[in-house]
């Protein structure tokens, strides 16, 4: 009789358990809520100069995307020379019936074709990013062939002039 009362709680507790998680996840944020209006120092390489440092800033909602943008400083260039809008959205989750703009970690970013800032100086650019921990990634590339990578760390007083 106690060994099936203890088997009877011990299912018990473990539905507990897996409704409690199952909870979570289902209430959890996606891409845009965690990365909503923060700012980011990012050190990294590309293909332009080498070695460089960026600041780039999430505004929701955004103005390029409907879901949100990014604002990428280009402080290799020089202090508030050059400043990339891009739209962007999360990544869909799964493939058959996919839930769209619902990744909690990674994100996509395009440049708009008549940005004077990307066009004239980069060409467009597209942007690949994952959030991990603390540390947010990503990789961008551009029409002409030229690519980078950053790793970015929450820095609210990384400055990013608005274009």
């Amino acid at each position: 009789m106690e060994k099936s009362l203890l088997v009877r709680n011990a299912l018990v507790a473990l539905f507990v358990i897996v409704a409690v998680a199952s909870s979570h996840a289902s209430s959890a944020q996606n891409c845009e809520d965690v990365l909503n209006n923060n700012r980011y120092r990012c050190q990294g390489n590309n293909t332009f100069v080498g070695p460089a440092e960026v600041c780039i800033e999430f505004r929701s909602p955004g103005e390029i995307s409907s879901q949100f943008d990014m604002l990428e400083d280009l402080n290799f260039v020089g202090p508030a020379v050059l400043t990339v809008s891009y739209g962007c959205v999360c990544n869909p989750v799964g493939v058959h019936s996919p839930e769209f703009n619902a990744s909690h970690t990674d994100f996509l970013c395009a440049s708009r074709k008549d940005d004077l800032c990307a066009s004239a100086f980069l060409a467009p650019s597209a942007i690949a990013g994952s959030w991990k921990g603390r540390t947010l990634v990503y990789r961008a590339s551009n029409a002409n062939g030229q690519s980078a990578v950053y790793s970015c760390t929450l820095d609210p007083n990384c400055e990013v002039t608005v274009p």
